[in-house]
Formats: structure tokens, C-alpha cells, sequence
């Protein structure tokens, strides 16, 4: 037959090589290639995060289409010249795995069963594919009839990308004559409640720098975001304008042409520091694709469009972010040596970022979007990194789900969330500490007194057991929409706190009026200085761009900051390592207390990096004061166990384990970084048993 060859297997009709790689390809497009354009296409926020813009488009889909078929081709071509029954074999192993592949996505989504059983059936259902590609040619025919998807599926894909340049809009950008330079810092996820005591100031013991700038500076203490999300609420910073609900705009320049950025290209020395957005302009800054990284993040997005929800659990989840979503070294290094020298990525970025502030020719616009204070918590206030490996993601929150449920959902623990809150605390208390040095490097390269320094955030977070860390509701808003706002003019002299309804897309037009620059647009925002009316009421947008409207006065916020404080008290962190089910109990030696003895049915524990404690520097970047374990019990226990936590002889925190996580065995409890001395240290947990401020403690049996 034209176009065939006889099979070295008898009885067999086998395709000519060179279609053997047509058809893999082919089935690589329908298994692998397509799922992910199809996601990707609905969320190109995605490519955005990955610095591919409309250039780097064709690239990236014909990468993704032919890459892995084009090395498959290289293999086959090689295994033929070894044996041609060797290459046959290959390729009808790899029809069989593709086949596969592309059969669990299918049963996954219309076959309710466990994750397992579906595997097993996509596995035979491969298996016997494999088997009729190698005996019937029709199914050989098929898949040549199909190979036009190899070209029709990327170009689906690159015809219907928003990320094409839109021709943005022509327009003039008004001349500048400044000499100010300007230090602007987005931080993330950083609600102004965390800041405030029952005073409604600034609490200037665990915050000093920002108690201090506020004095100094004006402080927007009604500030509120416009957006619940990074996405739509970093350009309206930066453009002054609401997000536009229904309209497919991403945060990249051809999106926003309008921005402070393009404002102030040819006037200052533009220093652009972002994270997932691309609001610079092109010549400002060139995207630096990653592409392992890139490859990365691809091959898990398509490991949670490909396994069932049940074995997709374990994997990094994709939700919390648009990027990086495997485990990086921030989440820390294993060795002890490694721990002494690293830093987290984040405070080494503010850090950089910081070293980068010099004095030019031109006046320098110097902007860094940090991703601090943002979830996951693991900095101290000092700036030491306090916890080992975590699983990725928030813990007390739903996660990952293919029941449609919010990710960011915390659980109907309220312990989860208070032990959450805690560590937001500490980290908005390293955010205090990267405040400090700011101001400081300004001041000693003498830039402080003439520049112009905002402060804000480009959304909050909230902290309620059964409502969402990150969507808005009725009941959480507060917490998310209240960013702080701290402006500093040019010489000024005198700080002055504000009481004004203020949205963040008032943030650019403030900047305009310190810097008498007229524009020739309309913006949604005014300046915070003027002495316009304010608006009636605040206006937030979500990701899905439902509008919400909320008083302008805020009044809520004033109950979470009440509940926070009740939680973790003020001033000092004293109250804050002191929450707990047992609060009396911490700082209680030992020596003073009733201890039950160990019995043989008692618990045992296994503490995660024990090493760690019997060989503590206090001197170095890290830190274990999360004590994190697993209870080992016989039978099952659903009622929470009430646990004391005890370092070198005093009871230094009280915690409890959850009935939502992990069989209500697993804990986790943070301890004063006082509590600890160098070299070796005695970390031991009880059961406390009993009621009153002073119940019995069980000594639990460490593995």
C-alpha cells in the first residue's frame, strides 16, 4: 500500500517512519497542547506573570505545540537507524501513554469516581489504544486525517490572545519639568488594620518606622483599595482610573498606556521594579522570560487540568499567585548551612531594591511592588526566617477544589485563623523593619528631605473562621479594602493625619497636584489634598467585576481592630506568642507546675527539625520558632487536643490541634524567639488535661 511498509511484526501493516512522529505530535496536541491553550487562553494573566508579551506570543504557542513533538521525532529517527521493530515499539508505547493521558482528563471530568480507579481505567484504556494503533491501520488513518490541529490549535490560540497589542491609543504625554525624585513602594496584601491600636494610631512599639513616617509625612488613614485583586489594583494606582467591569484589560503597558511610568519617562530616570505586572514601558523595561521556570509552572497547571481532584491535591497549588508555583527557595533550604546564608527572596528584592536608590543626573521615579506583607508568613520582625519547608499555600484554608468552593475560604476553625493572623503580624512587623532602611538609605544618600516617598498597599486580607481571606463579602470587607496610605511631600516639614474618604486611584492625581503637572485626560481619582467634597461612599471592584459600594466612613474597621487587639493585645509581642487556649499557662516554669507521668498508651510526638533546636544561632538568618509535629495516636480522635509547648524548662506557648486537618493529629505553634539560647535547646510537649488557669500536663514521648 503507498505510503506504508511492512511491518518486521508478521501480519502487521505499519505507517511509513516520518508518520509515526505525525501522529504522536497529533495526539500530543489533543492531550497536552490544547488542555493547556485552552486554559491559558482564559487566563493570560498567566503569560503576563511570565514576562511573554505579544512578541514572545508565537514563540511560546509554537513551542508549546512542537517542542516536545519535534524531540519525540529526534527519538524515533534514532531509534530506527538502531532497529526498526525498536522504533516501532517506541511509538507504540507512547501512543499508548498519550492515549492515556487523554483519557483520564476525559473520565476525570464525567466519571465520579476516586482518582485511583480512574487512572486504572485510563492505564487500559491507553493500553488497548496503544494496541489498535499497532493492528488496525484505520485508527493510523485517523490520526493523519487529525494532523491539521498541529497548526489549527496554536493559531485558535494566537487569534484569540488579548495579549496582541492593541494599538494602543495616540495621545500626547504633557511636558514635565520636575527635579523631584519620587520613591513609590505598592506592598501586597497589607490591610492598615494590622497597623492600628485602639487609639486608631499607628501602634509605635511593634511599628516604629511607620509610626514615625506618619509624623512626619500625611497620613490617609481612610484609604481604601479599588480592587480585590493585584491585577486590576496595581494600574489604578499607577493611571488614577476604576477598573473597567466587562472589558479584557491585563496589566501590561499596551493595556494602561497611560501611567505614572509613561507620565515621567523622559523626565526622571524611571527604576521599575514589578512583580507580575508589566506597566513600564517597553524600552524601560525588557521582559526577562525564565523559561525553566516557565516550564515549571506549565507542567503543573497541567498536572491539576489532568489528575482528579483527589490525587491532585498534594501537588503546589496554582491558585495564589500566576507564577513560581513550585517550591522555591524561599520556602528555605534543609541544611543547617544553607539556612545560615540564605535570604528570602522578598527581603532580598526590598533590599536591592533599597541599594538601588541613588542620586542621578535626572530625578529618579524609583517604584517596587514588594510582595510583603503577603501570605506565606515567615519572616520575623527582624527580618529571620523562623519556619522550615511548608506546603505551599495558606494553611486553615479550603485550597485547591473542583467543587468550585473559594480557595481562599478559611475554615470553620477559628484557631487556624488566629494562628495565621499571628504570623501576619510578625510579617507586617519585617515590613516596619524594611521601612526603617528605606529611610535610612535615603537619608544617607541625601535624598530624603527633597523626595517625593508614598507608601501604600494594593489590597488587604482578612482573618474571619468561614469567610474568604481574599474575595469580598459582606461581612470581610474591612479587612480587605483598608490600605494604609502614607504620603511624604518634597521639604515638607510638619506631618498631618487625614480622616477624607480616599481611594487608591486618587494615589496618581495626589502625585500631580504635589507636582503642579496638569494632564490633558480625565481621570476617576482627585487629590487627596484638595479641597473638593469627597465622595458619598467608597467603590471596590472584584476580579469577576462585580461593583461593591461601602460607607465612606469605614466605621466597620473599627470592630476588627478592636477584635485584633483583644486577640494580640499591643506594644510589645508579648501578647501576641501568649494567644492561645491557655494563655495563664505561658511563662510558667516547668518546676511550678503539676506533670502527670508518662504512661505507656500516652501520645507520641514527632517534632519537625528537632535538629535545628539542639544547634541554634541566634546570630543567623534563621530561626525555628514555629514548632510544627504530629501527634501519634491509637484509634481515632476527633476533639481537638489542648497542647502546651514548653522551651529549656518554661511553658512558652499554648496551642491546639485542628479536627479539619489531618485527622486532628498535626499542630503548630509559635514561640518567642526569646525563648531559645544559642547551641542546644529542650523543646518538649504536654497534653493539658483538666480546666482552670493551671490544669494538669501530660508529658507527651517525643519519636
Amino acid at each position: 500500500m503507498k505510503g506504508t511498509t511492512t511491518s518486521p511484526l508478521p501480519n502487521v501493516e505499519e505507517p511509513a517512519p516520518h508518520l509515526h512522529s505525525l501522529h504522536l505530535a497529533t495526539l500530543f496536541g489533543f492531550a497536552v497542547a490544547q488542555p493547556l491553550f485552552d486554559l491559558i487562553g482564559r487566563y493570560p494573566e498567566f503569560l503576563v506573570a511570565h514576562e511573554i508579551g505579544s512578541s514572545g506570543l508565537v514563540s511560546f504557542a509554537l513551542g508549546l505545540a512542537l517542542a516536545l513533538p519535534l524531540l519525540g521525532w529526534v527519538t524515533l529517527v534514532l531509534l530506527n537507524q538502531l532497529s526498526r521493530r525498536l522504533e516501532i515499539a517506541a511509538a507504540v508505547l507512547l501512543v499508548g501513554f498519550l492515549s492515556g493521558l487523554l483519557a483520564l482528563q476525559v473520565f476525570a471530568r464525567t466519571i465520579p469516581a476516586p482518582g485511583p480507579l480512574l487512572v486504572t481505567e485510563a492505564v487500559g484504556t491507553g493500553l488497548g489504544l496503544g494496541w489498535a494503533y499497532y493492528r488496525f491501520s484505520g485508527l493510523q488513518y485517523f490520526l493523519t486525517t487529525l494532523s491539521p490541529s498541529l497548526v489549527i490549535f496554536p493559531a485558535l490560540f494566537l487569534l484569540g490572545s488579548p495579549l496582541w497589542s492593541r494599538g494602543s491609543e495616540t495621545f500626547g504625554m504633557p511636558e514635565v519639568d520636575s527635579s523631584t525624585p519620587i520613591v513609590m513602594v505598592v506592598f501586597d496584601e497589607f490591610p492598615d488594620i494590622s497597623l492600628l491600636g485602639r487609639d486608631g494610631q499607628i501602634d509605635p512599639v511593634r511599628y516604629p518606622n511607620l509610626a514615625n513616617l506618619s509624623q512626619e509625612a500625611h497620613w490617609f488613614k481612610n484609604t481604601s483599595t479599588v480592587s480585590e485583586g493585584t491585577l486590576n489594583s496595581i494600574p489604578a494606582i499607577l493611571n488614577g482610573l476604576y477598573p473597567r467591569p466587562g472589558s479584557v484589560r491585563l496589566p501590561i503597558w499596551s493595556d494602561h498606556p497611560r501611567s505614572l511610568f509613561t507620565l515621567l519617562r523622559h523626565s526622571h530616570h524611571l527604576n521599575i521594579q514589578e512583580n507580575i505586572t508589566q506597566l513600564a514601558p517597553p524600552d524601560v523595561a525588557v521582559p526577562k522570560l525564565n523559561p525553566a521556570m516557565l516550564f515549571s509552572d506549565l507542567k503543573l497547571v497541567y498536572l491539576h487540568q489532568l489528575l482528579p481532584s483527589d490525587l491532585a491535591h498534594g501537588l503546589p497549588p496554582i491558585t495564589g499567585s500566576w507564577k513560581d508555583f513550585a517550591i522555591s527557595p524561599e520556602n528555605g533550604p534543609t541544611q543547617w548551612t544553607e539556612f545560615k546564608a540564605n535570604w528570602s527572596v522578598r527581603g532580598e528584592q526590598f533590599h536591592d531594591f533599597v541599594q538601588s536608590i541613588q542620586p542621578t543626573i535626572r530625578p529618579g521615579l524609583h517604584f517596587l511592588h514588594s510582595t510583603l506583607p503577603h501570605a506565606s508568613w515567615k519572616y520575623l520582625p527582624d527580618g529571620r526566617l523562623y519556619t522550615l519547608f511548608e506546603k505551599p499555600g495558606v494553611a486553615g484554608v479550603v485550597g485547591p477544589n473542583h467543587e468550585g468552593l473559594d480557595v481562599n475560604q478559611w475554615l470553620e476553625d477559628e484557631w487556624l485563623t488566629i494562628q495565621a493572623y499571628k504570623r501576619h503580624l510578625l510579617q507586617v512587623g519585617y515590613v516596619d523593619t524594611l521601612v526603617g532602611d528605606l529611610v535610612g538609605h535615603l537619608k544617607e544618600e541625601g535624598l530624603y528631605e527633597k523626595a517625593l516617598l508614598v507608601l501604600t498597599s494594593d489590597h488587604g486580607a482578612s482573618f474571619l473562621p468561614g469567610d474568604s481571606r481574599r474575595r469580598i463579602t459582606p461581612s470581610n470587607y474591612p479587612g480587605l479594602i483598608s490600605v494604609p496610605l502614607i504620603i511624604k511631600e518634597p521639604l515638607q516639614e510638619e506631618g498631618r493625619t487625614y480622616n477624607r474618604n480616599v481611594e487608591t486611584i486618587d494615589i496618581l492625581p495626589t502625585i500631580l497636584d504635589i507636582l503642579n503637572i496638569e494632564i490633558p485626560w480625565q481621570l476617576d481619582g482627585t487629590s487627596a489634598l484638595s479641597l473638593l467634597p469627597e465622595r458619598p461612599f467608597k467603590v471596590v471592584y472584584s476580579d469577576q467585576g462585580d461593583q461593591f459600594t461601602f460607607d465612606a466612613r469605614l466605621s466597620a474597621r473599627e470592630e476588627f481592630v478592636e477584635q485584633k487587639i483583644d486577640f494580640f493585645g499591643s506594644g510589645d509581642w508579648t501578647r501576641l506568642f501568649e494567644a492561645g487556649p491557655y494563655p495563664a499557662l505561658v511563662g510558667k516554669k516547668l518546676a511550678d507546675l503539676r506533670i502527670k507521668k508518662v504512661q505507656s498508651n500516652d501520645p507520641i510526638v514527632a517534632l519537625d527539625g528537632g535538629n535545628f533546636f539542639r544547634n541554634a544561632d541566634l546570630g543567623s538568618s534563621f530561626l525555628l520558632c514555629l514548632v510544627r509535629g504530629r501527634l501519634e495516636l491509637s484509634g481515632e480522635n476527633w476533639k481537638p487536643l489542648q497542647l502546651a509547648i514548653a522551651v529549656n524548662g518554661v511553658i512558652r506557648s499554648t496551642t491546639r490541634t485542628s479536627p479539619v486537618l489531618e485527622g486532628n493529629r498535626a499542630f503548630t505553634s509559635l514561640v518567642d524567639p526569646a525563648s531559645f539560647v544559642d547551641g542546644s535547646n529542650r523543646v518538649e510537649v504536654f497534653l493539658i488535661e483538666g480546666s482552670g488557669n493551671y490544669p494538669n500536663l501530660r508529658r507527651v514521648k517525643r519519636r
